[in-house]
């Protein structure tokens, strides 16, 4: 790397070995203050040698103690003194600083500078990092660049994990024999972090491909590796993979040590997948113990799944409270569709325990969510507010309902909404509500809507719109109501 040669500054007055040491010596002991004041005066002495390292060592405190701004500083320092070794890896660190702070160009010439070094270690390291840093820009080509260059530079870590990550940008794009190649390359290399990562990588195509058999032993490759990222993330699929393929009894051992792995991700997901097993299986007990734990990882991706099933499960068992808690936590996720699902749940959950207020309040939320379900929890809420007495209240739930034009509640909705407003004597509003059953077609509810509305309009003296209504239910031919309105019809003809 080309750069300024510094020259010692002439006799400081101070011993700049006994300098940085202290800086050592408080870094060690997390006295950020102290190290830097240290650093900052080694650095100050211009020794071509030890300054530079002040600088790399001051850039390392400072970002771990979360001063950036700082860190960068001290990076930069190191990287234009041009020493051999403090300047790459000072440019390394700096690409990272850059990247965080938001500067992607300034990373990517800090990484670049690093490669131009010719550095045996951080050159092909370098290449690695400005790949991964191009990809998540979507500059693929100057990516594929880069981890050809590192895959070439022999290093024994980086250039396998060259290879690896141009065998996913060529899957990517679309060739599956690049890719192939690409990973059996890196995995024949035995490197700990390449031989994981390119046989997930692997067992992904493989997988996509059909090869189930090639899939399952590239994903055990990867979940026996040396890394926990992958042994998650491989044991995972793994384990979707053996139930595909019918052997529950191996993927519960894929999934039991990906759960056993903690990843934030992964381990949730696998004792959720654990929990539908044992349920399948008839063990209930351990079930519920997986989806507890799915539940217990906090806001995962499953979260709401676990936390529905495990509620679920619960309440099957008797433990209402248990199950309130759980269908609690799944509406609180945010879930878009268990959520309210949940909602719902608590509301019939509630209603049992005689918590008629919190019934009402979960039946609220879930009617407002927009969901599918939301028809159903508005005609609960409408019939619980009928109970009570609050008929306007009722009326506005009823007539939510059914303008959701869900096919099932919506004509159910109507007929009620109809039959409580013709014991309030609203006429007009009652035959508008039962009309709207009889449109609906739904068997059953349009041939008892129209009964009811001939009863309405007969007690009310308007005999042809009767006999219209009772006309309608008797050709409906429903087994009920087709005679009973007819014998209505009998006896206006016989009046």
């Amino acid at each position: 790397m080309s750069g300024r040669v510094w020259v010692p500054t002439g006799n400081t007055g101070w011993d700049l070995g006994e300098v940085f040491d202290r800086g050592d010596a408080a870094a060690e002991r997390a006295d950020v203050p102290a190290a830097r004041a240290a650093y900052e005066q080694a650095m100050s002495a211009r020794h071509p040698d030890v300054s530079p390292k002040a600088g790399y060592n001051l850039g390392i405190v400072l970002s771990r103690a979360g001063d950036k701004a700082g860190a960068r500083a001290a990076f930069q320092f190191a990287v234009d003194s041009g020493h051999w070794e403090m300047a790459p890896m000072a440019a390394i660190n700096l690409g990272w600083i850059l990247k965080d702070l938001g500067d992607v160009p300034g990373a990517k010439a800090a990484f670049e500078r690093a490669v131009g070094s010719g550095h045996p270690d951080m050159a092909p390291r370098a290449a690695f990092n400005v790949g991964n840093l191009l990809v998540e820009t979507g500059d693929q080509q100057g990516a594929r660049i880069a981890w050809d260059w590192g895959g070439r530079s022999n290093h024994p870590k980086y250039a396998p994990l060259c290879v690896a990550s141009l065998g996913v940008l060529s899957a990517d794009q679309g060739d599956a024999a690049g890719a192939r190649a690409a990973y059996e390359w890196a995995i024949n290399t035995g490197e700990p972090e390449s031989v994981p990562f390119a046989s997930y990588n692997l067992g992904v195509l493989l997988n996509e491909q059909g090869d189930l058999a090639g899939a399952r032993i590239a994903y055990q490759r990867a979940m026996d590796g040396q890394s926990a990222e992958y042994t998650a993330k491989a044991g995972y699929n793994l384990g979707l993979l053996l139930v595909k393929l019918g052997d529950e009894a191996a993927a519960q051992v894929a999934f039991e040590r990906t759960a056993a792995t903690g990843d934030s991700e992964f381990a949730p997901k696998a004792a959720y997948e654990l929990g539908y097993l044992f349920d399948k299986q008839g063990d209930v007990a351990r079930a519920r113990n997986a989806y507890q734990q799915a539940v217990d990882h906090g806001r995962s991706k499953i979260f709401a799944a676990a936390a529905y099933e495990l509620a679920a499960m619960l309440n099957k068992a008797g433990d209402a409270a248990g199950a309130v808690s759980a269908y609690q936590k799944a509406e609180d996720s945010g879930h878009t569709d268990l959520a309210p699902r949940a909602a719902n749940q608590l509301g019939w959950l509630l209603a049992k325990q005689g918590d008629r207020t919190g019934s009402m309040a979960a039946f609220r939320r879930a009617s407002a969510s927009g969901h599918a379900i939301a028809s159903k929890a508005a005609f609960e809420l409408a019939y619980m507010l009928k109970q009570d007495g609050d008929f306007a209240a009722s009326r506005v739930a009823y007539q939510q309902a059914i303008d959701t034009g869900d096919d099932e509640t919506a004509p159910h909705a109507a007929f009620e909404l109809g039959e409580m407003l013709a014991t309030q004597h609203d006429v007009s509003g009652a035959r508008t509500a039962f009309q709207s059953a009889i449109d609906s077609g739904r068997a059953g509810v349009s041939a008892k809507a129209a009964y009811h509305l001939g009863n309405l309009l007969a007690d009310h003296g308007a005999i042809p719109g009767a006999r219209a209504a009772y006309q309608n239910a008797v050709e409906s031919g429903h087994e009920e109501w087709g005679p009973a309105a007819a014998g209505r019809l009998a006896e206006l003809e016989s009046a």
